[in-house]
């Protein structure tokens, strides 16, 4: 059996950063967003840029197995693209918590998904780092605590909570622990 891998937390977890540690480039399944592509980012690469018509489109024809609204812009994946990767290999994707919980419902025990926790003030960091907006990063931080308690309603039977403060490395070398138990 292949599984589903998903990635979710606060934003400024790392989510992104660990998927690609883990997983190789083919393994991602690519979103699909409303939001504009940050510097350095490509359409087909990192995300597949919408115009919101194009991604009502989607939503309108039922192609997404899963898609949210976050912080003003859409998110979602098109469950073809699950289904391609599944048939043949593991899959990975960076996911919002209504996104899993959605997920699961679809994909049972084909969904492992890890739950990036951060305190606040490293998440701050993390975004004033990467060169967020100081609106975004107030909204985000917004968001954190309450993500945090969303995670507790999930029900996914697998589901691994990791502290993303801890160093990439550490972080790495654990989740690829846990993901070989799937191979």
């Amino acid at each position: 059996m292949h599984y589903l891998f998903a990635f979710t937390g606060p934003s400024g977890a790392g989510k992104t950063s660990l998927a690609q540690a883990c997983f190789r480039k083919d393994q991602k399944i690519i979103t699909h967003t409303t939001r504009p592509p940050r510097i350095g980012e490509k359409d087909g690469v990192d995300y597949y840029f919408e115009t919101p018509t194009s991604f009502q489109r989607l939503i309108d024809n039922e192609a997404l197995a899963e898609f949210d609204h976050y912080h003003h812009h859409l998110y979602g994946i098109a469950w073809q693209d699950i289904l391609n990767h599944l048939a043949h290999d593991h899959g990975t994707a960076v996911l919002t918590v209504p996104g899993v919980q959605a997920l699961a419902r679809k994909l049972d025990k084909q969904l492992v998904t890890f739950f990036l926790e951060l305190p606040l003030t490293v998440a701050e960091a993390r975004m004033q780092a990467r060169g967020d907006e100081p609106k975004q990063i107030a909204a985000r931080l917004s968001t954190l605590l309450a993500e945090q308690q969303q995670v507790e309603q999930l029900a996914i039977s697998q589901l691994y909570r990791l502290d993303a403060s801890r160093p990439l490395p550490e972080l790495i070398q654990t989740t690829k622990g846990i993901i070989q138990q799937y191979q």
